[in-house]
């Protein structure tokens, strides 16, 4: 059985780990893209945030936010605030290469959708998780009895 405190240090470093894991994530995602490629002729393919880098650290900090929403609300908003900051840095950088590339037609605003949605679904699992763990039943005792 743990006692509150070390139940405190685990829930900080699971918020910790969901800041990290969206700051390298985001980092990583705007190294790798490659920019303006020419395909061949006049197309051109742009790209100034690798998608699944990015995604994959969206997701993977919502799920560790969520997973530290059941111990401590505070702390999963503190991982949550965290991880919204670094997708929306990416965002903007994202935003700016294009601006600065000339390749920008307006559209590529929308890769904010990404930390709405991220601030959307996360406010909403530290909102749920807490009122779900309160309102379940108390499991004591051997599973079945």
């Amino acid at each position: 059985m743990t006692t509150l405190r070390a139940r405190s240090v685990w829930t900080a470093a699971l918020a910790a780990t969901a800041a990290a894991v969206a700051w390298s994530g985001t980092a990583v995602a705007l190294a790798v893209a490659p920019g303006v490629t020419v395909l061949g002729g006049d197309t051109y393919d742009t790209e100034f945030i690798d998608g699944p880098f990015y995604l994959m650290a969206a997701l993977l900090s919502l799920g560790l936010v969520a997973v530290a929403a059941a111990w401590s609300w505070r702390w999963a908003v503190a991982g949550l605030l965290a991880s919204v900051g670094a997708l929306t840095w990416g965002a903007a950088v994202c935003v700016r290469r294009y601006a600065d590339s000339g390749w920008g037609d307006g559209l590529e605003v929308l890769v904010y959708v990404v930390p709405l949605g991220v601030a959307v679904a996360g406010l909403v699992l530290v909102t749920l998780i807490p009122w779900l763990r309160r309102r379940g039943p108390a499991v004591s005792g051997a599973v079945g009895r």
